[in-house]
């Protein structure tokens, strides 16, 4: 019995950039829906596992084209999206408060050092990493306002829809540069 034949590359990034404009696709959709309704957030998981499964298939053709660290660097911000896939029952749940913003906050911690390793792959161009960084903002921005007991601020809806706005045209950009590049 033959070992199986690898998998093309360019079936990986085609199926990765699909997942990233998926979760661009469900994100946007779930905006215009009722905040916390089932609908919504039943998009934003849709959009959340898609996200997650487009960096795990970008971690996965990096570290098969020899980029290991940045590579991590995907695997990583899966592991983030993670937490921010574990809070939207809570949302749904209209609980939004302090130790949901927390909670959130948990998967910034993680989603900044995966940028960090993720720009290191000298394929992507400067203002992709730029793009990157920027994203990274709105959800600093959230991490003070919740340490600064501000959860209640009228600033925090529009922050974290900022931020996931961000990293939404971040993804459908990686896939399409990870696309373009194979």
């Amino acid at each position: 019995m033959s070992a199986p034949s690898p998998h093309p590359v360019h079936r990986v990034v085609h199926l990765n950039a699909l997942f990233y404009f998926a979760n661009s696709l469900t994100g946007l959709l779930g905006a215009v829906m009722a905040r916390g309704s089932l609908a919504q957030i039943s998009l934003w998981l849709v959009g959340a596992a898609s996200f997650m499964c487009a960096n795990t298939l970008s971690a996965a053709k990096l570290g098969r084209d020899g980029w290991d660290v940045p590579s991590s660097g995907f695997y990583i911000l899966a592991i983030a999206q993670g937490i921010f896939y574990a809070t939207l029952p809570t949302l749904a749940a209209d609980t939004f408060d302090r130790q949901w913003l927390f909670a959130l906050c948990s998967g910034v911690f993680v989603m900044i050092p995966a940028i960090t390793l993720i720009n290191t792959y000298a394929g992507f161009p400067i203002w992709l990493k730029a793009l990157g960084w920027l994203a990274c903002a709105p959800f600093s921005v959230l991490v003070v306002l919740t340490y600064l007991d501000r959860s209640d601020s009228p600033w925090v809806y529009p922050v974290m829809g900022t931020g996931f706005f961000l990293f939404q045209t971040l993804g459908s950009a990686w896939g399409i540069v990870l696309w373009r590049t194979s």
